[in-house]
């Protein structure tokens, strides 16, 4: 049951091939589920050489052809899904191939799914292992109370401010949350607050030149039935095509009074994004253009919206190594990207104040070697 022998005996068509498998089923399992479907010769699961581990698929090699095809026909269709379905995961069954046509369906997959005139984007996985997850940002826009920054803020903004710091502090544990430097998650809007209310305030910052800098700009909204849909929930996201943009908007919004006067404070921060959830839009996104593709008469492929496969617009620096990002994520594992202890911030030793005359640091102790050197200069 060696994989040159899966593969040799492939064109004989009794051999498929499963996928979505549970990591926790065995050749044992594989087999005993199968054998309902007719006579086997063997049922195995791929495993990884290094680690032994299940890769999520498999083969089963029936007895006799038709076996194989009746199973396939079978797990095609909608109504079945609950009979292919082990260890509660529904299997994808196709007919086996050999490594050869493999590689050939692979190099085509790849070639159909280029863009014309586009980049192509990158996985989201490249995109980390590029970037990093931007840890660094994550303290921009913070406010502890007890600084000089919160004076003036209300109870409960600062409470605000707390729990959503907490909240970061847990989701940032999770490898596949990386933080954004072009988007912008605005909290603590008012209700009153619309998508071209928010727009006409970053553009009047940044001036009427940076109108395409601005990708999005969008009020999330109730969208449940009933008496309270469409009404705002109070918070938006702003996404920019540059990094140093989405900055200068976060330090002009951030508890700024004046930008809603007589309302709430902003409360900005780089956005939180899920790499899964990312790479999942990604792909959707390209299914759907290669949809359109068979369906344009001139046989064009759809340009795929950059901001939607990978949050950002796709240029020439998002392929190139960033080193300064590189070095900063780097340096942030030996510094806390966030404060180890949380609430008001209390510090053992009053800072001098610039108006006081004379405020210097405390004064060093004496080594016993200078108190000597100092007595014998007073003799001499």
């Amino acid at each position: 049951m060696t994989g040159v022998a899966v593969a040799s005996d492939t064109s004989e068509g009794r051999t498929l091939f499963i996928r979505n498998l549970s990591f926790d089923v065995d050749h044992d399992a594989l087999y005993e589920f199968f054998a309902s479907f007719g006579p086997l010769e063997f049922a195995k699961v791929v495993k990884d050489p290094s680690t032994s581990h299940s890769r999520g698929t498999g083969f089963v090699k029936f007895t006799r052809p038709e076996d194989a095809a009746r199973v396939l026909s079978e797990s095609s269709k909608i109504e079945n899904t609950s009979r292919f379905t082990l260890d509660n995961r529904a299997m994808y069954l196709s007919m086996a191939v050999s490594r050869q046509e493999a590689e050939q369906l692979r190099n085509a997959k790849k070639e159909t799914s280029t863009v014309e005139s586009v980049a192509v984007p990158c996985s989201m996985a490249e995109r980390l292992r590029r970037q990093g997850r931007n840890l660094h940002l994550a303290r921009i826009g913070m406010i502890r109370a007890g600084t000089v920054a919160a004076e003036g803020m209300s109870k409960e903004d600062l409470a605000k401010r707390e729990v959503l710091l907490r909240s970061k502090k847990l989701k940032l544990q999770n490898p596949n949350i990386f933080v954004s430097d072009v988007r912008l998650c605005v909290r603590n809007l008012p209700l009153t607050v619309s998508d071209e209310d928010l727009r006409r305030v970053c553009l009047d910052f940044l001036g009427a030149g940076k109108k395409r800098c601005l990708t999005e700009c969008r009020v999330m909204r109730n969208l449940q039935p009933g008496k309270q849909q469409f009404r705002s929930l109070g918070y938006a996201f702003i996404s920019f095509t540059k990094h140093e943009d989405a900055l200068k908007i976060l330090h002009h919004l951030n508890n700024n009074a004046e930008v809603f006067p007589n309302q709430r404070r902003p409360i900005v921060e780089f956005s939180l994004e899920n790499m899964q959830a990312l790479e999942k839009k990604r792909r959707r996104a390209e299914k759907c253009a290669t949809i359109q593709a068979k369906r344009n008469p001139d046989g064009t492929q759809l340009q795929v919206p950059s901001n939607l496969i990978s949050g950002r617009p796709v240029n020439k620096s998002a392929h190139q190594p960033i080193v300064k990002r590189l070095k900063k994520d780097s340096a942030s594992t030996d510094t806390r990207v966030l404060p180890k202890r949380l609430g008001i911030k209390k510090r053992h030793r009053a800072r001098p104040s610039s108006r006081l005359v004379g405020a210097t640091k405390p004064k060093k102790h004496l080594s016993r070697k200078q108190i000597r050197a100092r007595k014998k200069m007073q003799f001499v």
